[in-house]
């Protein structure tokens, strides 16, 4: 199972995006690999762009794992936060538990985001 993050599904879905990644993407959803969570949808939903991205997003909830945002994942996002604030890092909310969710969930995050390889590193 692979979390794809906000930042891939807008690398991949936008005119002019990443071919290679945007195969990678629809790989993973035809064999039911591609997941995202509630964090992921919350970047997405605001920022789409007339009624061909929203009606893409609204498919993809048919296609894609939805990770649950559990209460566990809220603990690591806390948690991970802590870390990152001791090591002088200062990350989006939403790529905090976007970084838990996926390691609660025993998922591989997929991204294209400094946050996220930075809260990895932690």
């Amino acid at each position: 199972m692979v979390l794809i993050d906000s930042s891939v599904w807008i690398a991949t879905t936008r005119r002019g995006g990443d071919e290679i990644l945007r195969e990678r993407v629809n790989g993973l959803i035809r064999t039911r690999a591609a997941a995202w969570c509630a964090a992921v949808r919350l970047e997405l939903w605001p920022g789409a762009k007339g009624r061909v991205e929203i009606q893409r997003l609204t498919e993809l909830k048919d296609l894609i794992q939805d990770l649950e945002m559990t209460p566990r994942v809220w603990e690591k996002a806390i948690g991970l936060a802590g870390r990152a604030r001791t090591a002088g890092l200062s990350c989006p909310y939403a790529d905090l538990l976007i970084s838990a969710c996926a390691t609660v969930h025993g998922a591989e995050l997929l991204h294209r985001n400094k946050h996220l390889d930075l809260l990895a590193a932690l």
